[in-house]
């Protein structure tokens, strides 16, 4: 019973000293997701000196002015996802989304195919076209299928896998079997002790190096030992392939639309040229001389 009484006393201690380490632990990967997505570490600062020294504003009218200039183009970027360089840049992507009747999420989902110096979306030829984009479509399945595999192989996964020496032959085995990769039979422990039963799993010299690794005493062992090294492996695979998966899904996506918002662009361009030559009223624009800029005849009373 007090062994008991003391055991649940010290999960909660443990609780008591975890806890705060998760809450440390989360609130720096939050300040890490927020200075990546707003590309400074302004607002971090300013935290940690508003709880140093308060939230006294600058006295500076120049300086003050500045830190709210900052502070306005970081939320900006933040809630936006566009990494606008200046204010001025990001006034003039406003006037720009506006115009086009865009959306600011659109712009950020182009990724690096919206040139943000010239505030428009890149020329055509600088577009992936649908043969890249189905490239990349598929890159990215074939990267989240091997993400699949290595987590299915951490989870599930519970033989060892080992090659011969000599015939580079690969094969998995677990306490009671052997079975080689591509071949539906196994070599069991059972055959190994019938030497006259049939075996089309290993050939004759492999057969024997594996039923003497089945009989061996060490072999729980030695298979713990190896699944373990086999998941820690995986696990560093899994990390890989998932970071691929991810950055070719996002690398379509942007491909995707910027293609889309380039479709949306000239379907508005082809609507505004007839609509160019009607006046509000609804008539015609007729042509005039006076509006051409060049000098005409006068005109008699």
């Amino acid at each position: 019973m007090l062994e008991g009484i003391r055991s649940g006393i010290g999960i909660l201690t443990s609780l008591g000293v975890v806890l705060p380490v998760f809450a440390v632990v989360g609130l720096g990967f939050l300040g890490a997701y927020v200075w990546r997505r707003a590309g400074s570490s302004h607002s971090l600062m300013t935290r940690l000196w508003q709880l140093f020294h308060g939230k006294q504003e600058c006295k500076d009218p120049v300086i003050g002015e500045f830190l709210d200039e900052q502070g306005a183009l970081l939320q900006f970027r933040f809630t936006t996802g566009v990494r606008a360089r200046t204010r001025q840049q990001a006034q003039a992507l406003i006037r720009w989304t506006r115009e086009n009747n865009e959306d600011m999420a659109h712009v950020a989902a182009c990724g690096p195919y919206f040139d943000l110096e010239k505030v428009e979306l890149k020329a055509e030829d600088q577009l992936p076209n649908g043969w890249l984009l189905l490239a990349r479509f598929f890159a990215a399945i074939v990267f989240f299928t091997l993400s699949l595999t290595a987590a299915w192989g951490i989870a599930f996964w519970d033989d060892a896998v080992l090659q011969m020496k000599k015939s580079k032959v690969f094969f998995s085995i677990n306490a009671t079997s052997a079975k080689r990769f591509g071949v539906a039979e196994k070599l069991s422990l059972d055959q190994c002790s019938n030497q006259t039963a049939a075996d089309s799993t290993f050939s004759p010299e492999d057969r024997e190096i594996v039923c003497k690794l089945l009989r061996s005493d060490g072999l729980a062992s030695y298979i713990n030992e190896t699944v373990k090294s086999q998941r820690l492996a995986l696990a560093f695979l899994l990390l890989a392939f998932a970071f691929f998966c991810r950055e070719l899904t996002v690398w379509f996506l942007q491909g995707v639309s910027s293609q889309e918002m380039l479709r949306r662009l000239r379907g508005r361009k082809r609507l505004e040229g007839p609509l160019a030559l009607v006046e509000p009223g609804g008539n015609p624009q007729t042509h005039d001389s006076r509006h051409d800029g060049a000098v005409g005849t006068p005109t008699r009373k």
